[in-house]
């Protein structure tokens, strides 16, 4: 390339260095790797990867952490290959990784959807005789909810008193939105009654996956839920009026609970000293939905009015 003065870019870069990574050939990486940013060509995620891990197999620890530890000043996120290739340069190096480590890597598996390589990270620690903590358990919960291992979250999460160490409000929320996705709402409403009695308050997103277990897999059930419960979702609704609703906080179960109870309650309250009225329901579609969740709020209430017999349709001007 350089002799047919053709410049390479960041994808030449990185395919080299693998290529050198793949061959055991250190030396080589680290050389590209230094020319890239010589050459003013951004390194990515993948370019560091391949660096790291090729130090790596070259037991060149120290270089290794280095290049991990220069990633996030690059404003360059690590991912599970990235974490993996630096434990692995520590693990060679006989450097012990700590309970900072450990969930580190457990969580960059967890946003990258790798629930396998989370939980062998999770048993990994275990083995080391690192002490985990809640957010080791978070993170390792919330992994095997995002790729539907209810039984493996549940597993972990009956763990933790064992372990000594006490479940949060987001080791609850996770545990239970993975029973929901389950279809295992009576192990969702235990986790939600066990919430009070260890003191641990419920908040937005514990609803949510309750009452979308509820409403999903036992309509009446979610219902009483929705009308017994305290819920902060229930004192939002009772300020709003009957003239506007907003959603967009909540899950498509909770959405077609709160749309029920509205309708039952303020609308219908205003409808019998009034004529017919044009209400507003913000649903925030797709403006914060993460890239794993398959929900869509807007159009589970367009559905709920049209089974109604009632008009409803998007604004115009609504992207």
């Amino acid at each position: 390339m350089q002799k047919a003065t053709v410049k390479p870019d960041d994808y030449s870069y990185s395919a080299a260095i693998s290529a050198c990574e793949k061959g055991s050939q250190w030396h080589q990486a680290l050389k590209l790797f230094d020319a890239l940013q010589k050459a003013k060509v951004r390194p990515d995620v993948i370019s560091y990867s391949a660096t790291i891990s090729a130090c790596e197999k070259g037991g060149q620890w120290q270089q290794a952490l280095k290049l991990f530890d220069a990633m996030p000043p690059a404003k360059v996120q690590p991912n599970v290959y990235s974490y993996s290739a630096a434990i692995s340069a520590c693990e060679k190096a006989k450097v012990q990784p700590n309970v900072i480590s450990f969930n580190s890597a457990i969580s960059a598996c967890e946003k990258g959807g790798e629930w396998q390589q989370a939980l062998e990270l999770f048993y990994a620690l275990l083995k080391a005789k690192v002490q985990p903590d809640v957010i080791s358990y978070s993170a390792a919960i919330s992994a095997c909810e995002k790729g539907g291992q209810w039984q493996q979250a549940l597993k972990l999460f009956d763990a933790m008193p064992q372990a000594k160490v006490q479940p949060d409000v987001i080791s609850f929320n996770s545990t239970i939105s993975a029973c929901e996705k389950g279809s295992q709402w009576q192990h969702a409403l235990r986790l939600f009654e066990a919430m009070s009695k260890q003191n641990v308050s419920p908040n937005l997103v514990t609803y949510n996956a309750l009452l979308q277990s509820a409403a999903v897999h036992s309509g009446e059930i979610g219902r009483q839920l929705f009308l017994q419960c305290n819920l902060q979702v229930v004192r939002t609704l009772r300020a709003c009026g009957s003239s506007k609703i907003d959603l967009h906080d909540l899950s498509e179960g909770t959405d077609l609970l709160a749309l029920r109870y509205w309708l039952s309650n303020a609308v219908a309250r205003d409808l019998e000293s009034s004529d017919p009225l044009t209400c507003i329901i913000i649903t925030g579609y797709g403006k914060s939905r993460k890239d794993w969740d398959t929900t869509d709020v807007r159009l589970a209430a367009l559905n709920f009015f049209q089974r109604l017999g009632l008009n409803a349709f998007p604004f115009p001007q609504n992207p």
